[in-house]
């Protein structure tokens, strides 16, 4: 199952519509799970203004609740995988690495 958001943020200068794709690998999606991983990942742009794309994927391995995601900005892309025993948790913890790898990212462009 698959779902294409069109997420957006406002800045007070322009909006900014960044495509997000949200997948479940054999495991169903919820409105609840929808919304609320649309919103967590939603947080990422306000600070990293060069996302092009963002994928994310859920699925269930035996008691592991997985969220794997992709960003891409220009001519990078970031991966991250998290796992709990809730999908609620492991969508906090795939943002959480995301983030950091884009704030280590947005760090070393500005140090150079």
């Amino acid at each position: 199952m698959s779902l294409k958001v069109g997420s957006k943020t406002k800045n007070k200068e322009i909006a900014m519509s960044i495509p997000l794709i949200i997948n479940g690998d054999n495991f169903e999606l919820t409105e609840a799970l929808k919304s609320l991983s649309t919103k967590k990942i939603n947080h990422l742009t306000y600070n990293y203004k060069q996302i092009s794309h963002i994928t994310v994927t859920f699925k269930v391995e035996n008691l592991d609740q997985i969220a794997s995601g992709i960003v891409k900005v220009p001519g990078k892309e970031f991966t991250a995988q998290a796992n709990s025993d809730d999908m609620y948790k492991s969508i906090d913890l795939l943002v959480d690495k995301l983030s950091t790898q884009l704030r280590k990212y947005k760090e070393k462009l500005s140090s150079h």
